[in-house]
């Protein structure tokens, strides 16, 4: 009994010794803990901490005063509608375009009856119409989400696929080279140009619905002022569905015309072309439309600030 006893005091040092060098590694290891929290969140910190303090996320989200929101505008649709008329100046001059006969798309192939002097001119155009777009789309999404929130939502996930597709499309030119396989990249653009159309014609109408619950919900409730002023959104909405609605449903026509093989009301009025283009132009009305909507969002205290 006495020599286990003096066997444990003997062994005792080394043990404490043990437990010393133990404590010691833990206490390293948490410090390397430590130190590595410090560095990831030193480098996260402009994007992960608080990104709505980030200038560009603020920006691309919508989070604009209407005095920035009509610079960004200027700018951005000056510069986009340039580059398309280089695309248009650059056209094949021995086949002039025209949009009675020329779909927009064509300023952008580079088959030699078209544009292939200056085809990426127009795929330019159409890239940089995203990043034009986004903060437009976002804006009129921080205004009407004010209306109806999930309504909103839907309202902008639609316009955001478009003009998503949008950039796509100025990436497939509307050409008959082969893309992969059997596709030609004119199949690829059909594809990604109908989307886009798609979208727009979701889109807009989701806009005039959410312009008429404003309407509705002020009439519900007496004393309750409309966010809107109904004298300007209405006008622009009535136009933009009236346009579209003409235009598709001429589009329509004119290809039934075709497929019965009706020549006696053969006339330019009847070609795909002309309404594809009155869409398009159609699709302007993100320019007008923003500034019928209040200048406040329910974060305005977070408008991205440029001092």
């Amino acid at each position: 009994m006495e020599i286990q006893q003096q066997s444990i005091w003997d062994n005792m040092p080394k043990l404490q010794l043990q437990i010393s060098y133990s404590q010691d590694k833990l206490s390293t290891a948490n410090n390397s803990v430590v130190e590595a929290q410090e560095v990831s969140s030193l480098n996260c910190t402009p994007v992960m901490r608080d990104r709505k303090q980030n200038k560009l996320y603020k920006y691309l989200s919508g989070y604009l005063t209407l005095k920035q929101l009509l610079v960004h505008q200027i700018l951005g649709f000056t510069l986009i509608w340039s580059i398309y008329g280089a695309a248009y100046y650059t056209f094949n001059t021995s086949n002039s375009y025209s949009i009675l006969k020329h779909t927009f798309s064509l300023l952008g192939s580079w088959d030699s009856d078209c544009n292939p002097k200056g085809w990426y001119w127009f795929s330019a155009g159409m890239c940089l119409s995203f990043f034009v777009e986004v903060p437009i789309v976002m804006y009129i999404y921080q205004r009407l989400k004010l209306v109806n929130g999930k309504l909103a939502k839907w309202n902008a996930s639609f316009w955001m696929v478009g003009v998503s597709a949008q950039f796509l499309v100025g990436c497939c030119p509307s050409t008959n080279s082969i893309l992969f396989g059997k596709v030609k990249f004119e199949d690829m653009h059909n594809v990604l140009a109908a989307i886009t159309f798609i979208c727009l014609l979701i889109g807009a109408p989701l806009n005039g619905a959410l312009v008429g619950y404003d309407r509705r919900s002020s009439c519900e409730k007496i004393g309750k002022k409309n966010l809107f002023d109904h004298r300007l959104t209405d006008t622009c909405m009535a136009v933009v569905l009236l346009s579209m609605t003409v235009s598709v449903s001429i589009c329509v026509l004119g290809q039934i015309i075709d497929m019965l093989g009706i020549t006696s009301v053969s006339s330019p009025v009847w070609e795909f072309s002309l309404w594809e283009n009155v869409i398009i132009f159609t699709y302007l009305y993100l320019i007008w439309f923003p500034f019928t909507l209040p200048n406040r969002c329910d974060e305005s205290d977070n408008v991205v600030s440029f001092q």
